[in-house]
């Protein structure tokens, strides 16, 4: 029985067999597993084990405050185990280094930087501003180049990275970003969010879909090519302004007010992991380690570190 409910937390339907007894009459009383269907044979009963979602029965706990005096930290990304860039202000680009618990390294942007993404591959970032700009940097242990992409309205929100190519949010619109490209920004669909404030844009690579924060603070979901998927707004969810993504498709959502909901994949299942954080009173952005099992949490002068368990 321990292996099928294992199984359950990771496959929506799982196919057991046991010999039937009476701790398989008492095993169609749970309800706490699902909806139990028993179908007997001459001396074994098949049970059809139909779960509720248990993906989202996770919870976090506490693992590291980092607090970083007079830096306000809008958004952050890891380029390492090691390494975190952080968006800060006034104008900063901020390299900090876990191991040594310090800052290694800040780089000035032309204006105050609000959300970044991180493309390993040719070690570059794509940053939006709470101006108008859009930025692309070039690293190489060390912040070297900027390119300024756009320096005009409307303003800019969210960026993610998906096959290769950085997207952003560009007033409503979902704009992807091309080097090679005459036209750098090409836009790839309306969304129904605007960069008034902080918003968030992240993908899941292996679903080929986006989600972004509305500017009525849901969360929706959209495919590649413009699909709305699903909406989903939960009355204890307030003023979402981030999101993260875990490759079983969770969707870690932030608020405003320092709280913290996993959504299912789906959509249809909303849970609060977090009611508060430990000292950021004003969340601005939450991001996943390269193991996916570190989320970080950062606003204020600090960052919150919490172990997905």
């Amino acid at each position: 029985m321990r292996e099928a409910i294992t199984q359950l937390k990771v496959s929506g339907n799982v196919e057991v067999q046991f010999i039937v007894d009476e701790i398989l009459r008492q095993i169609s009383q749970r309800d706490c597993i699902g909806r139990v269907a028993i179908t007997e044979t001459i001396n074994r009963s098949l049970i059809g084990l139909q779960s509720f979602d248990s993906s989202i029965d996770i919870h976090l706990s506490k693992k590291r405050t980092i607090h970083l005096y007079e830096y306000k930290i809008t958004g952050g990304v890891c380029i390492s185990s090691k390494s975190l860039v952080l968006c800060t202000t006034p104008y900063k680009l901020v390299e900090f280094n876990l191991d040594e618990g310090k800052v290694t390294q800040k780089y000035k942007v032309c204006h105050d930087p609000k959300r970044i993404s991180y493309n390993p591959t040719d070690n570059s970032f794509l940053v939006s501003s709470y101006s108008n700009c859009l930025l692309r940097v070039l690293y190489d242990n060390s912040f070297h180049s900027k390119k300024v992409i756009k320096g005009n309205p409307p303003s800019t929100g969210g960026v993610c990275m998906y096959a290769g190519n950085f997207y952003a949010i560009v007033g409503t619109e979902l704009r992807k970003f091309s080097d090679s490209s005459s036209k750098p920004l090409t836009t790839c669909f309306q969304t129904n969010t605007d960069c008034s404030g902080l918003n968030a844009l992240a993908v899941d690579p292996n679903r080929k879909y986006f989600r972004y924060t509305t500017k009525d603070f849901h969360v929706s979901c959209i495919s590649v090519d413009g699909t709305e998927l699903f909406s989903c707004k939960d009355t204890e969810m307030k003023k979402t302004n981030s999101l993260a993504l875990s490759a079983r498709g969770l969707i870690f959502a932030g608020g405003e007010t320092g709280s913290i909901h996993v959504i299912s994949e789906n959509g249809e299942q909303i849970k609060m992991v977090l009611s508060e954080c430990v000292n950021i009173k004003n969340l601005s952005d939450i991001w996943l380690d390269e193991s996916g099992k570190t989320l970080y949490v950062c606003g204020d002068e600090y960052i919150e570190l919490y172990d997905i368990i």
